[in-house]
């Protein structure tokens, strides 16, 4: 019997006689099985090809390394400082406001972050349903609150009867 493979197929380098070889020695060991079909069972289910593959997924043998890993290569922002005349800007702005509820208004904030020191600037835009001067928070008309200490920037349009009374 001739074999019509090339030479190439043949990867471990062993000759056709000793294949045979081993060939017989299977057939010798696992003769009286070699043949049988398959068994597929009447009681259960087959797994899917998505379990058997979770099988071999790879393993996570530290928890939370990955999560901890993304934490610590977060940024973070400082807060930013503002001067007697940013104050006094904001201040005035904020009077303007305290007149008047439910004006759209557009806010600049620093929010702390929970997990590391620092935080992040958020822009917010909603409608302003009162400033609590109490707990020094502007109420936003959707429940949002921003302290008043946090905020960097503020504006908000003037209506045309605002200008009318300058």
């Amino acid at each position: 019997m001739k074999n019509d493979k090339p030479e190439w197929h043949n990867v471990h380098g062993i000759t056709q006689d000793e294949i045979k070889g081993k060939n017989d020695e299977v057939m010798q060991k696992y003769g009286d099985i070699i043949d049988l079909p398959h068994h597929v069972s009447t009681k259960h289910k087959g797994m899917s090809v998505y379990n058997r593959a979770a099988q071999f997924a790879p393993f996570a043998a530290l928890t939370g390394y990955d999560d901890a890993i993304r934490e610590t290569g977060r940024q973070v922002s400082k807060r930013i400082v503002l001067s007697d005349t940013q104050k006094e800007r904001l201040d005035f702005k904020l009077m303007g406001l305290m007149e008047r509820d439910d004006r759209s208004v557009s806010v600049i904030y620093f929010k702390k972050d929970a997990h590391k020191a620092g935080g992040e600037y958020i822009r917010y835009d909603g409608v302003l349903r009162k400033i609590d001067e109490a707990t020094r928070t502007m109420v936003m008309r959707d429940g949002v609150r921003i302290r008043i200490n946090d905020i960097y920037d503020l504006n908000y349009e003037e209506h045309a009867a605002d200008s009318d009374m300058m």
